[in-house]
């Protein structure tokens, strides 16, 4: 006689058995294999793209904003209404008359100090100016090289939100697809927009 194996008691244990195994492979194992290589296939690329978009975009709306040096400041326009008074023909009769007055009033003096403080000024705001562009630029430059380690931890923090369906799918070798993984761009979207993995704000070069 063949001895009493009990297969009605031992088979669903076994069953059960198998099935945990398999599913602690696949969410453990198989599950963020999978889905780091088909994120880094299939949405990484677009979500640098975006960045460096929104990147570029941030970056140019902020030069736009930045006020130019003034055209012409108060000392400016003292210092042309001195030039028009010295170079008017009313004290170009004067000169004809009796010599270079605009020299005995101080006109020329008071003349040269505007215009050299006015240049100083002048100097001044163009490198304040120029100073804030650059820091723009570097920012914006720093964000746009970032743009692949940003997305890189938003899709860390995506996949860790949607381990069970790639546990899902990687366990049904693809025949099954979460409704949640057709939605991972907007989830590493909105992760991205978060913040959490923000480029620095100061300059990489």
């Amino acid at each position: 006689m063949f001895p009493d194996l009990n297969l009605g008691g031992i088979l669903p244990k076994t069953l059960v058995i198998a099935a945990l195994a398999y599913g602690s492979f696949a969410y453990f194992l198989s599950g963020p294999f999978v889905a780091e290589r088909v994120v880094r296939a299939d949405h990484l690329p677009a979500c640098a793209a975006a960045v460096r978009t929104l990147a570029a975009q941030g970056g140019a709306a902020r030069i736009g904003a930045l006020p130019p040096p003034a055209a012409e400041t108060t000392r400016e326009r003292a210092a042309a209404r001195l030039r028009a008074l010295r170079n008017s023909p009313f004290m170009q009769g004067l000169k004809e008359l009796g010599g270079d007055l605009s020299t005995m009033f101080g006109v020329d003096d008071m003349m040269d100090l505007a215009m050299e403080q006015e240049a100083g000024d002048v100097a001044a705001a163009k490198q304040a100016y120029q100073d804030a562009l650059g820091q723009i630029r570097a920012e914006t430059a720093t964000r746009l090289a970032a743009a692949g380690d940003v997305c890189g931890c938003a899709a860390d923090a995506a996949i860790a939100e949607t381990r069970t369906e790639w546990a899902i799918f990687a366990g049904s070798f693809s025949l099954v697809r979460p409704a949640a993984l057709d939605g991972f761009d907007a989830r590493l979207l909105r992760l991205q927009q978060a913040g959490a993995c923000a480029a620095p704000e100061g300059a990489a070069s």
